[in-house]
């Protein structure tokens, strides 16, 4: 347990590595929440390339070469499984507040993600929309 808390000490020490965090989950879900259901893991994975490990990497690179990618690969997993998390709990709450399955349906995404939405047709499914 101590192992565990001198870990999170150190993370909260470095204020980059937090920046990182927050802009990774904010990006990927951005991408994420302009659909409804998953779309293949690796988009995200691709999306997570470009837009979040140069970032990542950036913050380890006073490290050995091989803790500096195995760090910033973890941060960005951890970027991706929260992101993906959150958008699927979100459409699971969002669905239950289906009031008649024979009705066309649409509800706005949580914030930050209101310019997207969920549509639900009936006989076609649910959608997202931007």
């Amino acid at each position: 347990m101590e192992q565990f808390k001198s870990g999170i000490y150190a993370f909260l020490k470095k204020p980059g590595i937090a920046i990182v965090l927050l802009y990774g989950i904010y990006i990927i879900s951005l991408f994420r929440t302009s659909t409804v259901g998953n779309s293949s893991f690796f988009d995200y994975l691709l999306i997570a390339s470009i837009f979040v490990f140069p970032f990542a990497v950036a913050q380890f690179l006073h490290l050995h070469w091989k803790k500096t990618i195995r760090n910033a690969v973890v941060l960005v997993g951890s970027c991706i499984a929260i992101s993906l998390t959150l958008a699927t709990l979100e459409e699971q709450v969002q669905k239950t507040k289906l009031p008649d399955p024979n009705q066309h349906f649409h509800t706005e995404r949580w914030f930050p993600f209101q310019h997207h939405s969920m549509v639900y047709v009936p006989g076609e499914g649910w959608f997202g929309h931007d």
